[in-house]
């Protein structure tokens, strides 16, 4: 795992990929302090988001939309509000 000079990127494996394949991890700012939302990475069809409890979700455009997977991209990159919108509108819509 590889953090940024600034802390706020790392770097994961994908597991599933035959080659190393490292895609870029943003660590979540949590600017309202209360966010159980850890960090995230932005594809171009989907959200992947990780919880404090260290589990990861997919959210796609197929599953929870293209207007949901994008409100939450603007979110993860604002650093609030990425939990309380998953709580409220697309809670168990992940791949």
């Amino acid at each position: 795992m590889i953090v940024a000079s600034d802390g706020l990127v790392k770097l994961r494996n994908h597991s599933r990929s035959k080659t190393n394949i490292y895609i870029m991890i943003n660590i979540y700012k949590n600017l309202g302090g209360n966010s159980s939302v850890r960090a995230y990475e932005i594809m171009p069809t989907s959200i992947n988001v990780q919880f404090n409890s260290g589990k990861w979700y997919s959210y796609s455009f197929l599953k929870a939309g293209q207007t949901h997977v994008e409100n939450m991209k603007a979110l993860a990159t604002k650093g609030i509000g990425l939990c309380s919108y998953i709580q409220r509108f697309v809670k168990y819509l992940y791949d």
